[in-house]
């Protein structure tokens, strides 16, 4: 999905190897997403547990939601999540500003 919207096309992935549940860390409030706002507080358990499975090599850089100037206007950058063994923060959660596309 990222591939598509984005400027760079396939040159927007980069090497982000995590194969294991991790916590996020949102870039906004749950309660200001599609995807979370339902869930009210219990949104901010996700914080705090690492429970989202990745199991990827590659991710998107968070920087790349506000340089990448066509993937910044079609999707919002909504929770990052960190590689384990370098640190690392990746794309974690997306939703697209006009449609009802969710991405994780």
């Amino acid at each position: 999905m990222l591939i598509w919207a984005s400027d760079e096309g396939r040159d927007i992935l980069g090497d982000y190897v995590a194969h294991e549940s991790l916590t996020l860390e949102f870039v906004v409030a749950p309660e200001d997403t599609k995807m979370f706002r339902d869930m009210g507080d219990d949104a901010y358990k996700f914080e705090q547990e690492a429970m989202t499975l990745n199991s990827h090599s590659y991710s998107v850089d968070p920087t790349k939601f506000t340089s990448d100037a066509s993937l910044s206007e079609f999707y919002k950058l909504t929770s990052i999540s960190y590689t384990p063994v370098e640190g690392n923060p990746f794309g974690a959660t997306i939703e697209a500003y006009d449609y009802p596309f969710f991405g994780t």
